[in-house]
């Protein structure tokens, strides 16, 4: 089969195009042609301020001593920017314990969930807060960002993320940042220059988009004002994207949105944990689920110690949510899981942990089905697949062999040509 592009766009498919004059040709050699991947949960500013992080938790760092080490020994005299890490590697952090490792150089390091940091007494006062509390901040990106400034890099941070999404096939992202507004929007697809495709979700001061909710179990929201603002998207033309990463949060989301009503394209993120009854008020209320089975490899080895044997069977289920008709995307979470889709597809299909232990094997989905979580409309995620077909935007992906064959590996490095709207945006050099 053939295609011929376009002004963006897949004009022809036919099994005899023949070349128009000063037209581009990339032959195929047989190898399989799919639509370009859309990570449907991804947190840009964040993944791009990883590349000048430190990792600070499992596998990369076990313990005490090592978390230490590797603070004492990062390069520099400014700040060090920590994540990934996790109670195992040395408890819970405070400002007392990070003063114990360096005390001369500001130091902040983030929990693996996004959720916390943990800054010294240098880091605190650089940011300009109380230098004599513990030194937690929960869910306060927005305040540290504002008490600080963006690194002069950023904007070349962002787009050398950007290559990287392009060298796996990834075509699309939406980010996921629940304080995203109408100027960041417009910031992240001027960086994008058109090269990825980018959609946002969002606070209140977001126009278009779903307004992205927080529920967090140990501070649930206030009831009423957390349905008011449901309510007021939905009038305004909006969906919602709900945050459930515990069984907690779930039923609190569900609630709501039983009492409130829902619209088509209301989300849940994450739906971390599953069980049959959410399950059902899922598929009753006609919701769409974005998930990251990335973590069943990623964390699945902590989660088999942390968890018990009927959570460990809720956890991050596919399988059971499509057989009950349910829509599901997938994102990654980068930078708070591997930014890699293949990874997340690869996991999908086998469930496998870190450590080869396979968590709920019922849930496990095809080669063919696990693709799909990433190649649904970027504003209809689980919806129906985007297709190599007329009149679609041709955002495409080359891979190294037939579909046949990479599907028995799924691992990025089989992406050899990436095409956003028609044009290259990147191609594997040859070894």
């Amino acid at each position: 089969m053939d295609l011929r592009c376009q002004a963006g766009i897949i004009r022809e498919c036919s099994s005899e195009l023949s070349p128009n004059p000063g037209e581009e040709v990339i032959d195929a050699r047989g190898c399989a042609l799919i639509p370009g991947l859309h990570d449907h949960h991804i947190h840009l500013l964040s993944l791009a301020a990883r590349l000048s992080s430190v990792e600070c938790g499992p596998p990369s760092v076990s313990d005490s001593n090592q978390l230490a080490e590797i603070i004492r020994t990062y390069p520099g005299h400014g700040w060090v920017r920590g994540v990934g890490y996790h109670e195992s590697v040395a408890g819970v952090l405070n400002r007392k314990a990070l003063d114990a490792i360096e005390r001369d150089r500001p130091i902040r390091i983030q929990h693996r969930s996004g959720r916390v940091w943990w800054l010294n007494t240098r880091a605190l006062t650089e940011l300009r807060l109380n230098a004599k509390g513990d030194g937690e901040l929960y869910r306060m990106d927005e305040r540290v960002r504002q008490n600080s400034q963006l690194s002069e890099s950023f904007k070349t941070d962002i787009v050398e993320v950007f290559s990287r999404l392009l060298g796996m096939g990834v075509t699309g992202v939406t980010d996921a940042t629940p304080s995203n507004d109408d100027t960041m929007e417009s910031l992240l697809k001027e960086i994008s220059a058109d090269r990825v495709n980018v959609q946002v979700m969002g606070n209140e001061q977001l126009t278009k988009g779903p307004l992205k909710l927080l529920i967090d179990d140990y501070r649930l929201p206030d009831v009423d004002s957390f349905e008011r603002r449901i309510s007021d998207a939905h009038r305004a033309d909006r969906t919602v994207a709900i945050h459930c990463v515990s069984r907690v949060e779930l039923v609190f989301a569900l609630a709501a949105l039983q009492r409130v009503g829902v619209v088509k394209g209301d989300r849940i993120e994450h739906a971390s944990v599953v069980d049959a009854d959410t399950l059902e008020s899922i598929r009753e209320l006609g919701l769409t689920v974005v998930t990251q089975p990335n973590f069943i490899f990623e964390r699945g080895d902590q989660y088999t110690h942390d968890l018990q044997h009927d959570e460990l069977q809720a956890l991050y289920r596919i399988g059971g949510l499509l057989e009950e008709k349910i829509s599901v995307g997938a994102g990654t979470d980068a930078p708070f899981g591997s930014p890699d889709p293949w990874l997340a597809i690869r996991s999908a299909v086998e469930r496998k942990t870190n450590s080869g232990r396979v968590l709920n094997a019922d849930e496990c989905i095809s080669a063919d089905r696990a693709l799909k979580l990433y190649t649904t409309p970027p504003e209809d995620p689980g919806g129906t697949p985007r297709r190599l077909d007329v009149g679609q935007c041709a955002d495409l992906v080359l891979l190294s062999q037939p579909w046949e064959e990479t599907q028995k590996s799924l691992f990025s490095e089989s992406v050899q040509l990436t095409i956003v709207k028609g044009k290259v945006q990147y191609k594997k050099h040859a070894a």
